[in-house]
């Protein structure tokens, strides 16, 4: 959190501080200084979150930043990845690198998609769901009819299965303004400045929230989502493992098994050029 040289009260510096384990600043050297402060905390995967400009009007940044690196539990052997088809939405084929694997996997295949889970760490706590609906289904029509409630069935439908994964080596990113969709939530009257009620940050000074930016990063590969490193490989060879081979574009969340919290979600649309 940057604070500007506005009246900011020091109670709301205060309870960020005590309760959400905020680092304050303040916004002279912005947005330099901002933007710094989220390279260093997403270890240099976002290196800038706030665009050139004059802040001398602003009495706040909020940022917030997340950073994930995590090794599956049993990787991909790198040996097995192979150049193979990936179907666009609108039928184009391209070629990407697909990594394979054989093994027992929390599974669930409804009417018209497959769902699996891939764990993090030794702990298994993190997982990746995937979610690939069946070929001709549109995804994008998918993921629009798909709600909290729905995902929740799914994942608590989920049972080991024998399968064989299928899923391409990819980096994806999204960067864009969630004012519109925040608005549509409800949020709408925090960006009128004829509306806005911010008097817990400033009691003086009429404040509404001029923009809200957001920028993600998901990089998956053999080792595991956003690391380096690698660990034991497991390949177990059985009698006719289900396929799920994500050829075609599928929707995916980082998942916290305790919580059941949502860290990443994102659609991958194409391997080669992703957005997220």
């Amino acid at each position: 959190m940057h604070l500007s040289k506005n009246p900011v009260l020091p109670s709301f510096a205060s309870t960020n501080e005590t309760y959400y384990a905020a680092k304050i600043g303040d916004l002279s050297s912005a947005p330099d200084d901002v933007n710094a402060w989220v390279a260093s905390e997403t270890n240099g995967l976002i290196k800038r979150i706030l665009p050139p400009d004059n802040y001398d009007h602003v009495a706040a940044v909020l940022a917030n930043a997340l950073y994930f690196s995590e090794m599956w539990t049993s990787t991909f052997i790198p040996s097995l990845t192979r150049t193979a088809r990936f179907t666009l939405g609108d039928g184009t084929e391209i070629s990407c690198q697909m990594m394979h694997k054989t093994s027992e996997f929390p599974y669930f295949s409804g009417s018209n998609f497959q769902a699996v889970e891939l764990s993090y760490g030794q702990t298994r706590r993190l997982r990746m769901l995937i979610i690939l609906p069946a070929a001709g289904v549109n995804l994008k029509s998918f993921v629009a009819n798909m709600t909290s409630e729905k995902l929740s069935e799914w994942i608590g439908d989920l049972r080991h299965a024998h399968v064989e994964i299928g899923l391409p080596r990819f980096t994806a990113t999204y960067a864009g303004s969630l004012d519109s969709a925040l608005t549509s939530l409800g949020m709408g009257a925090a960006f009128d400045r004829n509306v806005a009620n911010f008097t817990g940050l400033a009691s003086r000074t009429r404040i509404y929230i001029s923009d809200i930016e957001h920028k993600t990063v998901v990089k998956v590969d053999e080792s595991g989502t956003v690391a380096a490193g690698a660990t034991e490989a497991e390949l177990v060879l059985q009698s006719m493992p289900i396929d799920m081979i994500m050829d075609r574009p599928f929707f995916y969340a980082i998942v916290d098994g305790k919580t059941g919290a949502l860290l990443f979600v994102g659609t991958l649309i194409d391997p080669i050029q992703s957005s997220s």
